[in-house]
């Protein structure tokens, strides 16, 4: 992808308003948020012809951590 491809990506994903077309990143993007706030980590690279990535962090809650909350 160009590189202002991904820029309109990166864009789309911190918008308000959700489109018709094209939601499922960010439906993906907007649940993990939901969820996790601010402490999942959601990027996306991209090399034009070579390949694009994304990666999610998420952190780790263990069970004890999720009973004391």
């Amino acid at each position: 992808m160009k590189a202002e491809q991904l820029g309109m990506v990166k864009l789309r994903l911190e918008e308000e308003a959700m489109e018709e077309s094209h939601i499922g990143l960010k439906n993906v993007y907007k649940r993990l948020k939901l969820h996790y706030g601010d402490s999942v980590q959601f990027s996306i690279d991209s090399e034009w012809k070579v390949g694009t990535s994304i990666t999610i962090l998420i952190p780790y809650i263990s069970m004890r951590d999720e009973h004391n909350s």
